[in-house]
């Protein structure tokens, strides 16, 4: 063991954790650098870990490791419970918390690289019960959530906040605000005052607000689906339930695909392969190519003798050979295969495991 972290244990929110700086490799030569972030004890080689606060179970503390350092406390507000699941990313060239709360809220928090403040761009209910799972896309653009309750959320990732929007004044409480405001008139001297101000007029800052509304949501009729993952390509998710089925839903409409019922207890965990952009793109091998392995893997003899016994020989050897690198090769495209497979692995309350392979 390296490291030990003391932490709050009395909740169901597993920690998260990603590089205390965000990496030059994802970002294009031509965008500008993103600002330097404030100092508060992480170093580049750091690795940052989120768990929930161990005094105040809705507040969220940031460690740095191997430090063990606490660098940033998150507060996003009293009202929303214990903290149920947490994500941790950079974005923008800026820290950004995603959380979800036993009140149902999912929030969006991202770190002020000057002040070292915390703000929240994205606060919304979508939920009735706690919610119980929460994962990332591998865009950046939005992220998804489920609960104890049917419902499905997928939530956006401002970087910024939005601008309040300020309700129409009533007629009648306008009329009495002029009639108490009513000043008698200015002396001329100081309307000469005002004619020549010293200093120009301060500009009203702009009244920013959360988003509040999340991109989509969908009543599933399948309360308490416990784990939620999203595969590495983007294009569907997985749920495990209470009911002991694995669902596979689109990530773009939300949509139920496909339902995977084995399990006789419920499932509580599900995860995908991490089937990596090289194996993704990699075109599947062809007949041709199989034939070409196993003629260049092969190797003929020959041998022009007159008698029987010396050309059966190498007639068998020369096939032997060639049914042998055949064979290799099929070995090959299997492990192939299964090392580029979709997997889905589900685990039930029973503490079995099924593997499931999808399109």
């Amino acid at each position: 063991m390296l490291h030990l972290i003391e932490v709050n244990t009395l909740n169901f929110c597993s920690f998260a954790a990603c590089a205390s700086h965000e990496g030059t490799a994802s970002s294009s030569p031509a965008s500008p650098p993103p600002p330097p972030p404030r100092d508060l004890g992480a170093s580049p080689s750091d690795i940052l870990i989120a768990v929930p606060n161990t005094l105040l179970s809705e507040a969220i503390d940031i460690f740095a490791l191997p430090g063990q350092t606490r660098v940033h406390t998150v507060k996003p507000g009293a009202q929303n419970g214990m903290a149920m699941c947490l994500r941790l990313l950079h974005l923008g060239g800026r820290l950004t918390l995603l959380a979800a709360f036993e009140n149902g809220f999912a929030s969006v928090h991202r770190l002020d690289a000057a002040s070292g403040a915390w703000y929240t761009t994205y606060r919304s209910q979508a939920h009735s019960q706690p919610v119980l799972a929460l994962d990332l896309h591998p865009s950046l653009d939005f992220f998804l959530t489920s609960s104890a309750d049917a419902v499905i959320a997928k939530h956006p990732i401002p970087t910024s906040q939005q601008p309040l929007t300020e309700a129409p004044v009533d007629d009648s409480d306008a009329d009495e605000e002029i009639v108490r405001d009513t000043e008698a008139a200015p002396s001329l001297l100081s309307k000469a005052f005002n004619a020549n101000p010293s200093q120009p007029p301060r500009a009203t800052p702009q009244k920013v607000q959360p988003w509040a509304h999340p991109l989509k949501t969908v009543n599933t009729r399948h309360a308490g689906q416990q784990s939620l993952r999203i595969r590495s390509d983007g294009k569907i998710f997985a749920t495990a339930g209470w009911d002991a089925n694995v669902r596979v839903y689109s990530c773009k409409t939300l949509r139920e695909l496909a339902v995977l019922q084995w399990h006789k207890v419920g499932a509580y965990a599900v995860a995908f392969a991490d089937v990596g952009q090289e194996h993704a793109e990699r075109p599947p091998p062809t007949e041709a190519t199989a034939q070409q392995h196993a003629i260049a893997s092969s190797t003929t003899t020959t041998t022009t003798t007159t008698t029987t016994d010396t050309v059966a020989a190498s007639t068998s050897r020369s096939s032997s050979s060639g049914a042998g690198s055949a064979l290799l090769g099929v070995k090959e495209r299997r492990i192939r295969q299964a090392r580029e497979a979709h997997w889905i692995a589900a685990g039930a309350k029973d503490g079995k495991v099924s593997l499931w392979d999808v399109y």
